[in-house]
């Protein structure tokens, strides 16, 4: 294949990638509307809050927040701008890879397939439609490689590759792992330990002032949804269940790729008595593959309910390893060929039956019905709630953009004391019993259960819970379809019910 032959099979790779994001146009989470909430009040002055007069730190990205924030001046501009800005950083990741693949495959044919399995992976299709940081922090891992690749080629690589992975921390959380791990592992391979300091340097450069800054002012260094997502350990039967659940995201639609990337691994490292590679492919490849493993295990550790999402900082790299294992059988056996692409043919056929079957569906279903259940809710408070009132809700984006009221989170994500008492006494019954009204007060609540109104009534702690509307929708997403209730309630006393 000719250079030429691979820029227009790219170009195919970028329209494909463009086509099925215009397909999935118009989906939205109700996690975006949290980023655009902080943006908003960012770019009217009121700091880092999500309630006005209450710094708190429910964004788990905050350089995605000030992206959003120039732009954020309305519901309408900030959502397109997340909406614009996520698939742009996906079109750039796209071209990142490809140029990552160059390093590492040889074959024009073959790295453009890879790149072609990375741009239709469907979760990572799904989320850089959505508007959330997925897309932009996928960008930055692989920005990342791409820059360890070149740097013993470059006298300030070392001072790059770190800010890289301190900048990415600021889009992800998790990014704090890579950039300990990186920091680890360069202390143990000489080369490397030299330009430690560098390194060092690099990743403190972005995010020291950031913790610093988020201690100070917010009260935390990390945001409150890496606790209120995680429980801690639940045993081993536990874990062994969650594992499974886990393994489903890239199952579902990498598993050749996972399937081709673990007999190259395991060859790889049989053949390292005979043939040393060299340290800096080494030190790449250890990086690689420990940040691939110790990010799920973390994640299965701390027994965080895991979303496909979750696992985007570690998917790229499974068509870039699976490309180069693959390169590397075709050089030796040029037989192999026509099955190698067979099976880049055959890892496309799972993405494009979830890609119809159940992302584009999802996408078209979800923001209708989020529209109809929290944005009528937002909108009926808005117009018709007391001034100075409280809703509790569980899902706080859209109740937050739309509603003017001060918004009690029963997620915990801006309110940490609501995801601690929830940890201690369990979601449905710290929402039933209304404990959380003793953290924090709230004249509305926001329920979600298959019944509609099942807390409507008069109660023997004295509160009365009288039902203002309810909508049901099809389910929360993919993992969980079922269908359920948003009721909005009002929360009286018992002898608002008398005569």
């Amino acid at each position: 294949m000719s250079p030429r032959s691979e820029r227009f099979g790219l170009a195919a790779v970028l329209l494909i990638y463009l086509a099925l994001q215009a397909a999935l146009w118009g989906y939205v989470t109700d996690d975006t509307y949290i980023h655009l909430v902080y943006a908003n009040h960012l770019l009217l002055g009121k700091g880092w809050v999500f309630n006005l007069g209450e710094p708190s730190y429910g964004s788990t990205s905050p350089l995605w927040v000030l992206l959003l924030a120039p732009f954020a001046s309305g519901e309408a501009a900030g959502i397109l701008a997340a909406r614009l800005a996520a698939i742009l950083a996906g079109l750039l990741s796209v071209l990142v890879f490809h140029r990552l693949a160059g390093r590492a495959i040889s074959r024009p044919d073959l790295r453009l397939a890879a790149t072609l399995l990375f741009a239709t992976e469907v979760w990572f299709l799904r989320w850089s439609a959505s508007g959330m940081e997925s897309s932009l922090a996928v960008l930055m891992l692989l920005l990342f490689f791409d820059a360890l690749a070149a740097a013993p080629r470059r006298q300030s690589g070392a001072f790059g590759v770190g800010f890289l992975a301190g900048a990415a921390a600021l889009v992800r959380p998790e990014y704090t792992l890579l950039c300990a791990l990186l920091l680890g592992l360069a202390l143990a391979s000489p080369r490397w330990r030299r330009r430690w300091w560098a390194l060092a340097a690099g990743i403190a450069l972005p995010l020291v002032p950031w913790l610093l800054f988020a201690r100070l002012e917010l009260g935390a260094a990390f945001p409150s949804t890496a606790a209120a997502k995680s429980r801690g350990w639940q045993g081993w039967a536990h874990l062994a269940l969650q594992t499974v659940r886990l393994l489903r995201v890239p199952v579902s639609s990498q598993v050749l790729l996972l399937a081709a990337t673990a007999a190259g691994t395991a060859g790889a490292l049989w053949r390292r008595r005979r043939r040393r590679a060299g340290e800096h492919v080494r030190f790449y490849a250890a990086l690689a593959g420990v940040w691939a493993l110790a990010l799920p295990a973390v994640f299965l550790l701390r027994d965080v309910q895991v979303i496909s999402r979750y696992l985007l900082p570690v998917t790229p790299l499974l068509p870039l390893a699976a490309g180069a294992y693959a390169d590397r059988w075709v050089r030796r056996r040029p037989r192999l060929r026509p099955w190698v692409l067979a099976a880049v043919v055959l890892s496309l056929v799972p993405n494009a039956a979830l890609f119809a079957t159940r992302v584009l569906p999802d996408a078209r279903r979800f923001p209708r019905e989020l529209e109809t259940s929290l944005g009528r809710m937002a909108d009926h408070l808005h117009a018709h709630g007391v001034p100075g009132a409280r809703v509790a809700c569980p899902d706080i984006g859209l109740m937050g953009m739309r509603s003017g009221l001060y918004v009690v989170d029963l997620g915990g994500l801006i309110h940490p004391d609501i995801a601690a008492l929830w940890h201690e006494r369990g979601y449905r019954e710290m929402v039933e019993s209304l404990a959380f009204l003793d953290r924090r007060g709230a004249d509305y609540l926001v329920d979600r259960h298959p019944v509609p109104g099942v807390l409507a009534g008069p109660r023997g702690d004295g509160y009365l819970l009288i039902p203002i509307m309810a909508q049901e929708v099809s389910g929360l997403g993919l993992r969980n379809p079922e269908p359920v209730t948003y009721t909005l309630y009002r929360i009286g006393r018992s002898a608002d019910a008398e005569p």
